[in-house]
């Protein structure tokens, strides 16, 4: 069967049987939305990757850490005056 024969005979069906085709896509899209409010997005990288995965493990590990960065002289409660984008800041660390 080629192309030509399958339009036609889909052009065909659709003519003959309108009420059918706007049935069935009624009850599918009707099927379809029974369980669309039951659907749960997780963006997360973790739930992504196996559970053997070495960026895991390293996630793991440092879940508890919430440093994001750690510099050699870092004094805590210390509020910065400085440029942090300068060269002369960025040099003292």
């Amino acid at each position: 069967m080629n192309l030509r024969d399958f339009s036609n005979r889909l052009l065909d069906f659709d003519a003959h049987y309108p009420r059918t085709i706007i049935a069935g896509v009624v009850f599918i899209t009707v099927i379809l939305e029974w369980k669309v409010f039951n659907l749960e997005l997780d963006p997360g990288l973790k739930s992504m990757l196996p559970r053997d995965h070495d960026i895991v493990h390293s996630m793991e590990k440092e879940n508890g850490n919430k440093t994001i960065m750690k510099f050699k002289n870092y004094q805590p409660n210390v509020g910065l005056k400085d440029d942090i984008f300068s060269e002369s800041f960025l040099i003292k660390f």
